[in-house]
């Protein structure tokens, strides 16, 4: 336990590097948890003022609060592999193929980190379908910087987020999307100096083992 306790401690003050797709899973997974969760919180708290308390205790708002944040976390998902892509591409070869599937399937696999939630029977398979589309336009055009990039994110908190229409304003709209922006930007700053970019461009571009026979 003493041993666990300190390398927690360690890894809190000196985070370890990120240099194989495994790590890169889940520190992506981690941060849009992360971004999902405090910008759609925070916006309600200051939305609600003094009726935070009690707003907060709800069982209705809690439900559609949840469900703003895992649209939101699949957002975020997406877009912080976009900001990975830009990032990454220098370090990618002529041949790159094996790369973006990697990509693809990590996309996936931060989405099935997690049981489905209740408000998706049908699963996760629209986003399954929207990402590549969209990770392969991004490889065929100019890099975009990491706040670019979180409009599609604000986008869909602000379009989920359990305040009604009525109450919000520009201002609010402005408020959500100036909070992704920080948000992804912060943690692009994270990714630049713990993500090994030619290491993990070399473990992209390996094909995987096949699983040993049963």
């Amino acid at each position: 336990m003493i041993g666990r306790l300190f390398a927690s401690l360690r890894d809190a003050v000196s985070p370890p590097a990120i240099s194989g797709a495994g790590d890169l899973a889940r520190f992506l997974e981690e941060k849009a948890a992360y971004l999902a969760q405090k910008c759609a919180v925070d916006y309600c708290r200051a939305k609600a003022g003094n009726f935070g308390e009690k707003l907060f205790r709800e069982a209705p708002f809690q439900e559609a609060l949840a469900v703003c944040r895992w649209e939101s976390y699949a957002a975020a998902a997406a877009d912080l592999l976009l900001v990975t892509e830009a990032a990454l591409r220098p370090h990618l070869g002529a041949d790159a193929t094996q790369a973006y599937d990697r990509l693809e399937a990590i996309f996936r696999q931060i989405l099935e980190a997690y049981p489905v939630p209740g408000h998706r029977p049908q699963g996760w398979g629209d986003e399954f379908a929207a990402f590549p589309p969209r990770l392969q336009a991004a490889r065929l055009a100019p890099p975009l910087t990491p706040a670019q990039i979180a409009a599609h994110t604000a986008r869909r908190l602000h379009e989920t987020i359990p305040i009604h229409e009525s109450l919000r304003t520009e201002e609010d709209q402005e408020f959500i999307h100036g909070a992704v922006r920080f948000r992804m930007t912060a943690i692009w700053d994270e990714m630049s100096w713990r993500i090994r970019w030619p290491e993990l461009a070399r473990d992209l571009c390996r094909v995987p083992a096949d699983p040993a026979p049963a």
